[in-house]
């Protein structure tokens, strides 16, 4: 489009006319306010606006429009006003021949023109400008199409034209096939030599092959590689074993752990298990001791009663009365009638006492056996201990009393001393007494032996048996001293001496308390 070197530049004319517009039945609305804006095509507008002496530019950038709008109804022809516009172009005679040779249009565009709303667009209509080559003016009707139609035609056109390129890049499709099968053809005629030469090849080199492994080099060869392969599967099977072996080792040294804190807790389980055995056994023989000491002490006690009730009637014999019978068990169904009133015998109160001692020693044991039950079926010492506690407290308290009720006994004994009897009265009384030997023994809990103020202790549920083996000796003096005030008390009454066998019965109880070895209670 460009003028060629050495073309003058002229100065043309380019004028439109719009005259009338004519609304036809299909006019979307009954009536419009039309008003027409012509618009170059750009090409022309560029070919004004490349040369220097554009003097109108501005004309030919602007659209040309149709003033004031017009009411048209429909089928009917208005006239437009302020239609006309004459636009100089500059350009050379080539540069608009090339220009106008593209099919440009020329177009015009039909608008609604509204107070209220936005111009609407009716239709476009185009004029094509290549009649202009041939023909200085042109003078008509431009059909008006909708928008829509008109984008109908343009997807028409492209329809066209995409068809046209599709058929155009066939053919070049068909070109590239052709030239790519030529080159298929000659590459496998390549590829048939390359087989052949390759097939020689390998024919030679199984000739060498043979050739080579018949020598003495490839028997070497072969060994060395073999050999190779044996000393990797050695290095192989070796690591497999330290790995074993490792495993081994970690599992033997778990194993050996586990067994040495198997032994050790089984060590300490034995080691408990004996110290319990250890408990059980001194409770036991505590207990053992205790009951042995409560049956001595009721029959002691049942001798004394006896005793007793013979002195009161050698000293009374005028007071004995028959409705005053009573059977006497400790002489096996023998019948003694006590004459003595309540007002008048001393000791009336103290044998009621002493019986209730009497009949109540073997329940002052029951609850050592109590202890023992509890150890044996729980397994635990410090439940017997409880047991024990609360025995032990309520046997301090019995003791108390008893030893209360003894010795207001052995004052009476002391106030017979000074009545005169016949000596062969006593002698008689203790040549008729064919019992056992009374031993006068309150064992290890005696009110005289240890203090009947001592508080129980608190911590007495967790039986430790070294309080009793530390406590012995201490039990043994205690025990001795007393037996031998007893011993020196029935000696000053006058009726007992010391061939008698109370006497000589406390003689072999205190000789024997010496003769106790504490270290067997030592644990």
């Amino acid at each position: 489009m460009d003028a060629a070197p050495g073309e003058d530049v002229r100065m043309f004319r380019l004028s439109v006319d719009v005259r009338s517009f004519k609304a036809g039945l299909r006019l979307p609305m009954k009536a419009i306010n039309a008003c027409v804006r012509v618009v170059l095509p750009p090409e022309i507008v560029k070919l004004a606006m490349a040369t220097p002496n554009s003097a109108n530019a501005a004309k030919l950038t602007a659209p040309l429009r149709t003033h004031p709008p017009v009411m048209a109804q429909k089928g009917s022809e208005v006239t437009l006003s302020n239609g006309f516009v004459s636009l100089e172009l500059p350009a050379s005679v080539s540069g608009l021949a090339a220009a106008l040779a593209q099919d440009l249009c020329l177009q015009a565009q039909v608008f609604h023109r509204d107070k209220y709303v936005v111009d609407g667009l009716i239709g476009i209509a185009s004029i094509p400008m290549a009649s202009l080559m041939k023909e200085p003016w042109l003078d008509g009707y431009a059909p008006v199409y909708s928008p829509s139609d008109h984008s109908g035609q343009d997807a028409q056109v492209a329809v066209k034209r995409l068809q046209s390129e599709c058929e155009h890049r066939v053919e070049l499709e068909r070109t590239k096939y052709i030239a790519l099968k030529e080159q298929h053809s000659v590459l496998e005629k390549r590829h048939a030599t390359a087989n052949a030469a390759l097939a020689e090849l390998e024919k030679q080199f199984c000739a060498y092959k043979t050739e080579h492994y018949k020598t003495s080099e490839a028997e070497l060869l072969g060994q060395v590689m073999l050999l190779k392969q044996q000393c990797n599967d050695f290095k192989r099977n070796y690591e497999q074993a330290i790995r074993t072996k490792n495993d081994y080792k970690a599992q033997v040294q778990n194993l050996a752990r586990e067994l040495a804190k198997l032994h050790k807790q089984r060590t300490q389980n034995e080691a408990n298990r004996r110290a319990q055995d250890r408990g059980n056994l001194a409770l036991q023989s505590l207990i053992e001791s205790q009951a042995r000491k409560t049956d001595q002490e009721r029959l002691e006690l049942r001798q004394l009663k006896e005793q007793l009730q013979r002195l009161q009637m050698h000293d009374n014999p005028t007071l004995m009365a028959p409705k005053n019978e009573l059977n006497s068990t400790s002489r096996g169904g023998k019948e003694v009638h006590n004459t003595y009133a309540a007002s008048t015998l001393p000791f009336s109160g103290n044998l009621g006492v002493n019986e209730r001692f009497t009949k109540d020693g073997v329940e002052k044991g029951n609850f050592l056996d109590e202890a023992v039950q509890v150890s044996m079926r729980t397994d635990d010492v410090s439940a017997a201990g409880e047991v024990l506690k609360q025995g032990y407290s309520s046997m301090l308290h019995e003791r108390d009393e008893f030893d209360d009720c003894f010795n207001e006994e052995f004052d009476a004994l002391d106030n017979l001393s000074h009545v005169n009897l016949s000596t062969s009265m006593f002698e008689e009384a203790a040549t008729k007494d064919d019992g056992s030997v009374p031993v006068m023994r309150m064992g290890l809990l005696d009110g005289h032996s240890m203090n009947r103020h001592t508080d129980v202790d608190d911590d007495f549920g967790s039986f430790d048996v070294s309080f009793y083996t530390s406590q012995l000796s201490e039990f043994q003096t205690a025990e001795i001293k007393r037996l031998t005030k007893q011993r020196l008390d029935l000696l000053q009454t006058g009726v007992y001496k010391e061939e008698d066998r109370i006497i000589k019965g406390l003689d072999q109880e205190i000789q024997r308390l010496r003769s106790v070895d504490t270290n067997k209670f030592a644990f």
